[in-house]
């Protein structure tokens, strides 16, 4: 998600359910992870910029 998609007034709050928790989540700050998973199932996690594009893999 792009700081623009985050920072559009209701969309982070559809997505999480809540505009209380919207709110907590962009004060507290955050780090942008793309999770999908590899050939064998195991779960890859990427890092995603502020324009929304997919960066290098990244370990929790």
């Amino acid at each position: 998600m792009s700081d623009a998609w985050i920072t559009r007034p209701g969309e982070l709050a559809n997505t999480v359910g809540s505009t209380g928790l919207a709110d907590d989540i962009i004060d507290a700050g955050y780090t942008r992870v793309l999770a999908t998973h590899g050939p064998n199932g195991n779960v890859i996690y990427k890092l995603v910029d502020a324009l929304g594009n997919i960066g290098n893999v990244w370990t929790p």
